[in-house]
């Protein structure tokens, strides 16, 4: 795709994603919540104009990255599979 921007990640993401909640909980006097972190970034007026859409592909499990993309998202799509315990 000629305007596209992919971002992958890794389990160093993971392992600094770890780091953040645990410094985040522990340190009360924070005044930055890490939950809120991308949704900051993601309205910036100068990634607003770059961007037109922007996709988030998060793990399946809450992570603090899937609490930071639900935060940030004005729409999600929850993929599913199509069976018997997945139509209930």
């Amino acid at each position: 795709l000629k305007n596209a921007w992919l971002v992958p990640a890794s389990f160093t993401l993971a392992e600094v994603e770890n780091q953040l909640l645990l410094h985040w909980l522990l340190n009360e006097a924070s005044t930055t919540d890490v939950r809120y972190r991308l949704a900051r970034v993601l309205l910036e007026p100068s990634v607003r104009r770059r961007f037109a859409a922007i996709v988030i592909d998060t793990p399946p499990r809450m992570s603090i990255g899937t609490v930071n993309a639900l935060i940030a998202s004005h729409h999600f799509i929850v993929p599913s599979t199509l069976d018997a315990l997945g139509a209930r």
